[in-house]
């Protein structure tokens, strides 16, 4: 098969995969299509913020940052350390004057405390 026979048979391979590929995008549901439907549950609910009663300060020492959370409400609260640029602190369950703390990395920094 000479150079050219090859040339042709690349050309009319390419071509083929561009039709192909052209078909394949006009089977895709058009740009002004509705998006399809979000099924919403009752069971999940934005996260609020802890009362004011509920501190946060924030320590660290050579490895570690911490987050310690007092419940200073005269109720209980379930709370979250909210971190950004590290992990969040799992829900925990504090009765008045109790506290918490959470340990992540040395990036992190307290972002907020939300109820859970």
């Amino acid at each position: 098969m000479s150079v050219r026979d090859q040339l042709a048979r690349a050309r009319l391979g390419l071509a083929g995969s561009v039709l192909a590929a052209g078909a394949l995008l006009s089977m895709a549901a058009p740009a002004d299509a509705a998006p399809a439907a979000v099924a919403m549950t009752d069971d999940v609910s934005p996260a609020a913020l802890a009362p004011a009663c509920v501190t946060g300060s924030e320590r660290s020492d050579w490895f570690s940052r911490y987050a310690d959370i007092r419940n200073g409400c005269s109720r209980t609260y379930r709370v979250k350390a909210i971190i950004a640029f590290s992990w969040d602190g799992p829900c925990v369950t504090l009765d008045s004057g109790e506290s918490y703390t959470h340990t992540y990395s040395l990036v992190g920094r307290l972002d907020r405390i939300d109820l859970c």
